[in-house]
């Protein structure tokens, strides 16, 4: 697959120079749902038996007949309609992947982006972009990130309203969309008083949303997943993390998890990034670069290291899109490398380039 997958990206590239851009966008977008499901395909035949049911399982972790739990908005609106079987969470997620992929397409027309093609390919299809959602399937990273880029292109057309309703159902989707929202807002054309105001009711929302929802214990936790997986022995792992209290959690997995090597790939990933968008980092807007690393935050309450520094490069994109910069081939070809030698980011394992290939290969 990971062979496969590569082979087929260098492929595509060559073909597509002569193509219409209308017709390149379908192509895009169907491009973009093979590449999802294709992997999530992959992952869901060729993974053992416990990481398949914890894919389907991420889902149902949520609000569903529990009470007022985050994250719950999208799986309580399939619940409502009685949707909540996997064919319709696929469906809903593809959807989302069309929606993600119309965004950047409309985003790069607004702005007029130069390397319009390298652009999009990098945003689509490179480690942060689709194959990270598939690798890491069913979380709702992706459907934030689309809402986020919706947010974007509605700060372009000054439509503030708008920018207030899709960030408040963000938050309602996964509240840790505020550290996408908040640096999208402060690089936009917003007074300074409408950037602050937003955020201090981001933040608020954040907190209440933070205190507020319900901590399932293990009796609904079991019965969500047997609601999903129709099998009755769960394996305890599948549902520990979230029914258990935070400080219980925090010694797990942070004795679980080997944080050295998590922050040595986070470093790395912190030079390619400064390599890859260096106008970022120039005198005329280091004090907004910062931004680019404000997800690194979450590190602090949640060790899916790799899923926060995927948003640092999605954020970046968006960054150098804001200030009218050009997306260099050079840049193309530095995350190309990235994707190739360190695989594409997956909070379960990272397996899905050369070097951690290797590593698993040492192991042994």
């Amino acid at each position: 697959m990971k062979s496969y997958y590569l082979v087929a990206l260098f492929l595509f590239m060559q073909q597509i120079r002569n193509i219409p851009q209308k017709y390149l966008n379908i192509i895009f977008v169907f491009a973009s749902l093979l590449v999802y499901n294709s992997i999530i395909l992959y992952k869901y035949k060729n993974y053992g038996l416990l990481t398949r049911n914890y894919i389907l399982a991420q889902f149902s972790f949520t609000y569903q007949k529990v009470g007022f739990i985050s994250r719950g908005l999208v799986p309580s609106i399939l619940e409502l309609f009685d949707m909540n079987s996997k064919i319709y969470i696929l469906i809903c997620f593809n959807i989302f992947i069309i929606l993600y992929t119309y965004a950047i397409l409309k985003i790069l027309n607004l702005y007029s982006a130069s390397k319009t093609r390298l652009s999009v390919i990098a945003f689509l299809f490179l480690f942060f972009g689709v194959p990270h959602f598939a690798q890491d399937a069913f979380r709702m990273d992706l459907v934030i990130q689309t809402i986020c880029l919706f947010i974007f292109i509605s700060l372009k057309r000054h439509q503030i309203i708008a920018v207030l309703i899709l960030s408040i159902i963000s938050m309602f989707v996964h509240e840790a969309s505020i550290f996408l929202i908040i640096p999208i807002l402060f690089i936009s054309k917003l007074s300074t008083y409408k950037k602050i105001s937003t955020t201090i009711f981001l933040s608020l929302l954040f907190i209440l949303i933070s205190i507020y929802s319900t901590k399932i214990n293990e009796h609904y936790a079991i019965k969500l997943v047997q609601n999903y997986l129709h099998i009755y022995s769960i394996p305890k792992e599948i549902y520990l993390l979230h029914i258990q209290k935070i400080d219980t959690t925090f010694t797990n997995i942070f004795s679980t998890y080997n944080l050295s090597i998590l922050i040595l790939v986070g470093f790395i990933y912190i030079v390619i990034l400064i390599f890859s968008f260096p106008k970022l980092f120039k005198a005329n807007t280091y004090k907004f670069s910062f931004l680019v690393f404000f997800p690194l935050l979450l590190c602090l309450i949640a060790v899916d290291y790799y899923r926060w520094y995927c948003f640092m490069f999605f954020l970046a994109m968006i960054m150098y899109y804001n200030y009218g910069y050009i997306f260099t081939r050079k840049s193309f070809y530095i995350l190309l490398g990235t994707t190739i030698l360190l695989g594409i980011p997956d909070s379960i394992n990272l397996r899905f380039g050369v070097l951690p290939l290797l590593l698993q290969i040492i192991g042994k």
